[in-house]
């Protein structure tokens, strides 16, 4: 079975967010589970294409409404792996920039929404040349979304949705014009009802298999709340969704093999201790109440008004508060001004992935409160490094933490997006803090607890199967 991924990040090459962990991750685990798999992107700029051992194929040849775009082509290999890698080339379209232009004018968003079209009509061009013929072109996200309806009839197709909040939408006649199609070639217009085309509503009308990265998010986004106006569209397609917990790298995120921080697991946890003291002087907190620690970014969707609005129980508890994360400008001054207030507070705006670690080993607890969350890595990493998570159920929350009013639980969940409510499961986790036996045995079943690529895949796996045994793919008059 040969399959090929098309999405726009990859780790470690070209990462933005989550999407990157899972292209670079759910490929490995399909080969070792026997499936022959690729994957194709844009070549940006900052990737290092002697790193990847890359040679220069043949061009592809595409026809965008500005012109005719002659694609360069490079074959590589991932980094520490045997998983082929296809990167495609235009200075004009896909390398120059950042992955996805952040300033927010219009201009800015219609040079990234033209590079994903051209990226998908470059592998619509690659899939065509039959050197390599997949047999499944597996698609991620919007920027991805378009190819079910460019390889209609010429090979099967799976769009795995990771956020329908990021819809892909633009205005359909420009869209068209770019594409050099005409009005009735776009068979689903989904956008807001002034003309605008969301190309991940496309992609849902139109690929044969569609899933999410959790099973509670396929069903959450079937409603109004969070189907974001595509929740009709959706329903149409059911039958065809279903949703697969993303894993984690067990070797990469390995409290007892990373050398952030001093080893331990779940049946020797001195180093826990140890990092939790660590992590106390690096930041001159004290106290010997419970630590809880936020890694993410700051933004509506990740619940980022519970933690702010939180100020008042670290105001009176003895309990202390590490936050990294950077996102929404509004977010980050609160965040700030909170830590500024309390002495048993801190917060570090942006990212570093070795104070990540760090927080996720000298933590007791892990915030994760979010609005919605389509899967979420950062519940799965505080299980593995011994930090009880508090999350609400919500996606792939609700699918990976179990409260601790159960007999297996390894997290404290609650229900409403409200102060109250977090407020509560805030109260729950300083009570459990208090029990010494109760919180160890929690954290030691969390930390045992395999959320592996392999099991990912192996789903996958049988997905890939039932697509393959369904026949040939939609013809086009179906897919309308």
């Amino acid at each position: 079975m040969r399959v090929l991924f098309a999405a726009a990040e990859m780790t470690p090459i070209a990462k933005v967010g989550g999407l990157a962990d899972v292209v670079g991750a759910l490929p490995i685990a399909l080969q070792r589970a026997g499936v022959d798999v690729r994957i194709i992107l844009p070549r940006y700029e900052q990737i290092d294409l002697g790193k990847l051992q890359a040679n220069e194929q043949g061009p592809l040849n595409v026809t965008v409404g500005e012109g005719p775009v002659v694609i360069r082509v490079w074959e590589g290999t991932f980094p520490g792996a045997q998983v082929p890698l296809i990167l495609l080339e235009h200075g004009g379209y896909l390398s120059r920039g950042p992955i996805y232009f952040e300033e927010g004018t219009p201009e800015a968003l219609w040079a990234e929404m033209r590079r994903f079209l051209v990226f998908q009509l470059a592998v619509s061009a690659y899939v065509q040349r039959r050197r390599w013929t997949p047999d499944i072109l597996h698609c991620h996200d919007w920027q991805a979304s378009l190819l079910p309806l460019l390889t209609r009839g010429r090979v099967k197709t799976l769009l795995t949705i990771h956020n329908l909040a990021m819809p892909g939408l633009w205005n359909a006649q420009e869209v068209r014009q770019f594409l050099c199609l005409k009005d009735d070639e776009l068979p689903e217009l989904t956008g807001d009802g002034q003309g605008k085309l969301s190309l991940l509503g496309l992609g849902i009308s139109t690929a044969d298999k569609l899933n999410t990265v959790s099973p509670t998010y396929a069903q959450e986004i079937l409603t109004p709340e969070l189907g974001l106006g595509l929740e009709g569209l959706l329903k149409k397609r059911r039958n065809d969704l279903s949703g697969i917990l993303n894993g984690i790298d067990g070797e990469r995120f390995n409290p007892a093999q990373d050398p952030a921080v001093a080893p331990y697991d779940a049946d020797h946890l001195d180093g826990k201790q140890e990092n939790r003291v660590r992590l106390l002087k690096r930041f001159k907190l004290l106290g010997n109440g419970p630590v809880f620690g936020f890694v993410g970014r700051l933004t509506d969707q990740k619940g980022s008004e519970l933690i702010v609005g939180a100020r008042q129980f670290f105001a009176h508890h003895d309990a202390n508060l590490v936050v990294l994360g950077k996102g929404n400008s509004t977010y980050e001054d609160e965040v700030r001004a909170l830590a500024d207030a309390l002495p048993n507070a801190t917060a570090v705006i942006g990212f570093d992935a070795t104070l990540a670690q760090q927080i996720y080993a000298g933590s007791d607890f892990f915030l994760m409160p979010s609005r919605f969350e389509p899967c979420g890595l950062g519940q799965l990493i505080a299980l593995r490094y011994g930090a009880v998570p508090i999350v609400r159920a919500t996606g792939g929350l609700k699918d990976t933490v179990t409260d601790i009013g159960e007999a297996q639980g390894t997290g404290i969940v609650f229900r409403d997006f409200t102060p109250s409510a977090f407020q509560q499961a805030l109260d729950r986790a300083v009570t459990l803090y208090a029990d010494r036996e109760r919180f160890r045995s929690t954290v030691e079943r969390g930390m045992r607890q395999v959320f592996s690529w392999d099991r990912s895949a192996a789903t996958y796996r049988a997905l890939y199967d039932k697509l393959m045994s369904a026949g040939k793919g939609l013809s086009p008059k179906r897919r309308r």
